[in-house]
C-alpha cells in the first residue's frame, strides 16, 4: 500500500529488492518509549503468495500485544540511567545464549544457531558466513538432529529452556 507506483523500476528494487527473494511485507512501527519506536517487518518469500487482507488483519490485531512487548523489551535492555547502556542483566543473557549447545554443536553449527535465534534466512547466513544456502541446511538438518528437535519453533523452545535452566 505505501510502496510508489513505480516501485519495481526503481534503482533500490533492482540492487536489493528483487534479489531479495521477498514478495511482499508488512511493516509496523511499536512505540518502546517516549523518544523511541521500534520499526518491525514480516516477509514473505517470492514463491509465497503475498499476505492476504485477512493476515493483515490479524497482524494489525496483534499489535498491542507486540507493542507492549517491544516496550518492556526496551525498558528491560536498557539502564535505568537512560544512558543506552545495555544492561547487565540483558548482557549475561546474551552471554548465557551464546552457550547453547556449545557441548553438542560444532563452532560453524553455533554460530549458525545463533543467526537463526536472531532471525536470519538461510540466504542471509549463508551471505554472512560465506556458505552456499544447501550448505546452510545440511548444517540445519545436522543441528537439529543432535538437538534432537525438528523445527524451528522447537529450536525457540529450545533456547529458552536453556535460558532458564541456567546451566
Amino acid at each position: 500500500d505505501i510502496a510508489p507506483e513505480d516501485f519495481e523500476e526503481s534503482g533500490y528494487f533492482n540492487r536489493y529488492y528483487k534479489g531479495s527473494g521477498v514478495s511482499d511485507e508488512v511493516n509496523m512501527i511499536a512505540p518502546a518509549s517516549d523518544r523511541v519506536c521500534i520499526a518491525y517487518s514480516l516477509e514473505r518469500a517470492m514463491r509465497n503468495s503475498p499476505f492476504s487482507k485477512e493476515e493483515i488483519a490479524n497482524f494489525e490485531a496483534t499489535l498491542p500485544v507486540v507493542a507492549a512487548c517491544c516496550a518492556r523489551h526496551w525498558q528491560i535492555t536498557r539502564r535505568p540511567d537512560g544512558n543506552g547502556e545495555p544492561d547487565l542483566k540483558h548482557q549475561k543473557l546474551l552471554e548465557r545464549m551464546e552457550t547453547l549447545g556449545k557441548d553438542t554443536l560444532t563452532p560453524r553449527e553455533s554460530e549458525i544457531v545463533q543467526l537463526v535465534l536472531k532471525g536470519h534466512s538461510n540466504l542471509s547466513i549463508g551471505e554472512n558466513l560465506g556458505l552456499s544456502v544447501e550448505t546452510v541446511k545440511v548444517h540445519r538438518r545436522n543441528i537439529y538432529r543432535k538437538l534432537n528437535i525438528s523445527s524451528l519453533s522447537e529450536l525457540y523452545s529450545f533456547a529458552l529452556q536453556h535460558l532458564l535452566s541456567g546451566r
